[in-house]
């Protein structure tokens, strides 16, 4: 007998040489109530779960909580830098009206004369050291008569 053939005949599985092992135990019956083929592939989902998992949930909050902790520091940090940063830069712009007027005294000038700041800045000088403003704004000295400005608007002498 030879295993030849597109159809299932079942007594060419028991033969000897045709692919399967004649130790195995033969098919349970002959009816077609027996036969099933698997589909391929995974088993589709029944029923997806909805919502989230405990532990999903509380990295979810924990993301949340660490986004608004970011935040409220970070508008806690402007808030209180930003009179430090302005009061740092008024008392820089006292030192300099303070040098301007030292300057002109000393050196018999008038309310409309401008100092370079060579004149006020400088180790031999009134202010040892080029002020710098905390924010980053620019200093202009002016004439006497007129108090130093920054580039900054809210850094303004009283």
């Amino acid at each position: 007998m030879t295993c030849v053939g597109k159809g299932l005949d079942r007594s060419r599985l028991s033969s000897p040489g045709c692919g399967r092992p004649p130790n195995l135990p033969q098919f349970p019956s002959d009816s077609a109530d027996n036969y099933h083929v698997e589909p391929a592939g995974p088993e589709p989902i029944k029923n997806p779960p909805i919502g989230f998992k405990p532990r999903e949930f509380f990295v979810g909050i924990a993301v949340a909580a660490a986004i608004v902790f970011c935040v409220a520091g970070a508008r806690w940090y402007v808030r209180a830098r930003t009179p430090a940063s302005v009061n740092g830069c008024i008392a820089q712009l006292k030192n300099l009206e303070g040098a301007k007027h030292t300057w002109a005294a000393a050196n018999q000038k008038r309310d409309q004369d401008v100092p370079n700041w060579s004149d006020i800045v400088g180790p031999n000088a009134y202010i040892g050291h080029m002020p710098i403003c905390p924010e980053g704004g620019t200093y202009t000295l002016g004439p006497v008569s007129d108090p130093p400005r920054c580039s900054i608007e809210d850094h303004v002498l009283p």
